[in-house]
């Protein structure tokens, strides 16, 4: 789709037919042919046209990356409702951005506890690690969400994890997060559910 605004704003011309041709059967040809024609236009990329009516009708032919796309945004937004029903038709909740970062660790930074509960409902892995070895884990303890420390650990993520710099996530709670962490893995006891955010 990037690829599509990005030519039309660069008035590259293509029919719908020549467009399918070289983008289902040719495809190293097609990025080969924009690429020439890109550097000739000199586009700059400060500028995206809307895609014509026929090319954002073909974005149904292949719904999931655009379904995925969706729960990152409802686990970044807060948007429970949106977040189960893109779920429940098939978003993937594993599904990493390019520094590997999951909706869980998203919505696990930002607090929102039941988006994390349905993404873990859903098949998230709590024990994910973005590219530096930070987890769910870690970002809830460094934001001192409580109710999260509890719920993740409840559900098998490591409280002992360690990220690329050295660090559990102990070592990024404070105050009450950081006293929660402590007695988990002193006491080896789970939490009451009803825990609440101080």
């Amino acid at each position: 789709m990037n690829r599509a605004l990005i030519r039309r704003q660069a008035n590259i011309p293509g029919t719908l037919l020549h467009d399918i041709l070289m983008h289902t059967c040719l495809i190293p040809f097609a990025l080969a042919q924009e690429a020439r024609q890109l550097k000739m236009k000199g586009y700059s990329g400060e500028q995206i046209l809307r895609l014509p009516l026929w090319r954002s009708m073909l974005v149904s032919i292949a719904p999931l990356h655009m379904l995925n796309k969706q729960l990152r945004d409802a686990a970044s937004s807060g948007d429970l409702q949106m977040t189960d029903e893109v779920l429940r038709k098939g978003a993937d909740p594993n599904v990493l951005d390019s520094n590997k970062i999951s909706p869980l660790m998203i919505a696990a930074q930002a607090g929102y506890f039941e988006i994390c509960q349905s993404l873990i409902e859903f098949g998230a892995r709590v024990n994910a690690e973005d590219r530096v070895g930070i987890t769910a884990m870690h970002r809830a303890a460094q934001m001192g969400h409580l109710e999260l420390i509890v719920l993740l650990w409840d559900k098998g993520s490591h409280l002992e994890g360690i990220d690329s710099w050295g660090k559990r996530p102990e070592d990024y709670a404070t105050g009450p997060a950081r006293t929660t962490i402590r007695g988990i893995l002193g006491k080896k006891i789970h939490l009451p559910k009803s825990l609440t955010m101080s």
